[in-house]
């Protein structure tokens, strides 16, 4: 479809008025391609939100400026979809806040570090991060109750915080203390 206009300064004789036709033309573009990151957050999102992002600060500012950054990609892990998210901080502190792509909802900030993988399930009123270690239990004190031992098989009379084997009885696990 191709318009224009035709005007003259004065009366209403427009037999000079030039006019330019294109025909037979295609405009194309290329997508820019997705950026490779070094560190990928992966949120299963069970919010409900139109749209995601993710912002984070601390240390620095990673994403920029408020939203922050959109999924970069989507993809399935034992069969859950996830929302991925990429970043390059190989060390540091930060904040994690998942909003709804400044629509006026964000979920409470999660601390994060640098340099490793994430894995979130994000519902209407909270972000919490995936057990993806084979960790069973997560406890917040030593139990006196039970025996602890560390990855290398030798007891510990009071685990402070770290991964320990936890007999309680005939019954092992692994556990993680805050």
């Amino acid at each position: 479809y191709l318009a224009w206009n035709i005007s003259v300064a004065s009366g209403s004789n427009c037999a000079g008025a030039p006019a330019l036709a294109i025909d037979n033309f295609v405009i194309t573009s290329e997508p820019e391609a997705v950026p490779e990151y070094k560190w990928h957050i992966y949120i299963d999102d069970r919010t409900g939100y139109d749209a995601m992002g993710v912002y984070a600060y601390g240390d620095k500012e990673i994403w920029g400026a408020w939203p922050g950054q959109a999924p970069i990609d989507e993809t399935d892990i034992d069969g859950v979809r996830y929302k991925v998210f990429g970043h390059d901080e190989d060390s540091g502190s930060f904040n994690l806040i998942v909003n709804n792509w400044n629509r006026s909802l964000q979920l409470p900030d999660m601390p994060f570090v640098g340099g490793r993988d994430y894995y979130f399930v994000a519902t209407p009123d909270k972000l919490e991060e995936k057990n993806t270690s084979g960790i069973e239990t997560v406890i917040s004190g030593a139990d006196e109750q039970v025996e602890f031992f560390n990855l290398q098989g030798m007891r510990v009379s009071n685990p402070t915080g770290g991964i320990f084997i936890c007999r309680r009885g005939s019954k092992a696990t692994k556990i993680y203390i805050r």
